[in-house]
């Protein structure tokens, strides 16, 4: 299937309706978006993000999960001024699927799952569950080298909110 070509404008105003519509979401996250709606591939995004976070219309804010990105005002404004340029089936798809992402990046903000490896091969996996920006519970594993780190991972997204309560 061919793609049709999508002008540069309407790239960066397709990125800010998606950030308007998730909310604050690590750069990974956004891109896992806009892949599965196919709306734009890796470097398209990298390329317009740069040039929105240039003109100073998205911001990056450090978090323990990653940096979130987040629309800003003038980036909100450009939004309202030109969100007709962004085809309504390209919207309509976007207002549907966000609401489902938005729960899925929360989730995964307010419980990262991350590793590292030691010197000696072994594997260290971080577990925390965090409210805001404040970790409410920090854990630290050390696994050997051949542990299934996805699945441990995933297990932890499933069971962290029944940690929490």
């Amino acid at each position: 299937m061919e793609r049709r070509h999508i002008p540069e404008p309407e790239t960066r105003l397709t990125i800010l309706y998606a950030l308007r519509a998730l909310g604050p979401v690590t750069g990974m996250q956004l891109l896992q978006f806009m892949v599965e709606l196919d709306l734009m591939n890796y470097f398209t995004m990298q390329l317009s993000l740069c040039e929105l976070e240039e003109q100073q219309q998205v911001r990056s804010q450090a978090h323990p999960a990653g940096d979130l990105m987040e629309i800003t005002e003038a980036g909100a404004f450009a939004l309202e001024s030109f969100a007709h340029r962004i085809p309504a089936s390209r919207r309509r798809l976007m207002d549907e699927r966000a609401p489902l992402w938005r729960g899925r990046f929360r989730g995964e903000q307010q419980a990262p799952a991350d590793s590292f490896t030691l010197q000696d091969g072994r594997v260290c996996l971080r577990l925390r569950l965090m409210e805001g920006r404040a970790s409410l519970l920090d854990i630290l594993l050390t696994l050997p080298a051949e542990a299934s780190l996805t699945f441990l991972q995933k297990r932890w997204h499933a069971a962290a909110p029944r940690v929490y309560e």
